[in-house]
């Protein structure tokens, strides 16, 4: 009967030392989702903000794009000159357009 005792005692203390790991797993468990939840709310901000930085950029005017299209035949004749072109050909063509 003893023996059988011990071996009673031996599977509780068993079963309570996997109930602990038990507890500790659930406890990381706990943690890992709750860290999870804040990295996907995390994410869902940072693409919020991305998509309104994309709307705003979509939005703004290239200040590249303006200064050629405003300069664009002052551009070419300094273009023309540069490569020793015929300045006065363009300056036809320039007036034809203005037509």
């Amino acid at each position: 009967m003893a023996v059988r005792t011990t071996a009673v005692q031996q599977v509780e203390a068993h079963v309570m030392a996997l109930e602990e790991r038990v507890k500790v797993v659930e406890d990381k468990v706990q943690h890992v989702e709750a860290g999870l939840v804040n990295e996907i709310s995390r994410a869902t901000n940072i693409d919020e903000e991305l998509r309104e930085l994309l709307v705003t950029l979509r939005d703004k005017k290239n200040p590249i794009t303006e200064f050629v299209a405003e300069n664009w035949k002052f551009i070419a004749v300094w273009i023309t000159i540069t490569i020793g072109g015929g300045v006065e050909q363009l300056i036809k063509i320039f007036k034809t357009l203005a037509m």
